[in-house]
């Protein structure tokens, strides 16, 4: 399928669904502990914020038409907004490893 930006794959829209849950059950199998999974799905989710408000930079700043871009405080409440989850998934993930490794 063809969109605006690019050719969206079948690994993009049919594998990726089919991935994660393969994954959980490989962990399970392997490590047998259910709370550990739904830590360690937490975290998983916690650490791809950054990954989509970088996204929404992205599209801020390189595909929005600049008949449309939004008014400077916006920006400002998009960059707090990214900064913010950032910094609270870099905690996040600091205090996983931490309490993972027994510190």
């Amino acid at each position: 399928r063809h969109t605006r930006y690019g050719t969206v794959t079948g690994v993009q829209t049919c594998a990726l669904p089919i991935f994660y849950p393969l994954l959980a059950l490989t962990f399970y199998l392997f490590l047998g502990d259910a709370k550990a999974m739904v830590n360690f799905g937490g975290f998983i989710q916690g650490i791809t914020l950054p990954v989509i408000s970088g996204a929404a930079l992205y599209l801020r700043y390189f595909k929005t038409d600049r008949r449309i871009a939004p008014a400077w405080w916006w920006d400002l409440l998009l960059w707090l907004a990214v900064i913010s989850l950032t910094v609270l998934a870099g905690w996040a993930a600091f205090d996983y490893f931490r309490k993972l490794m027994h510190w």
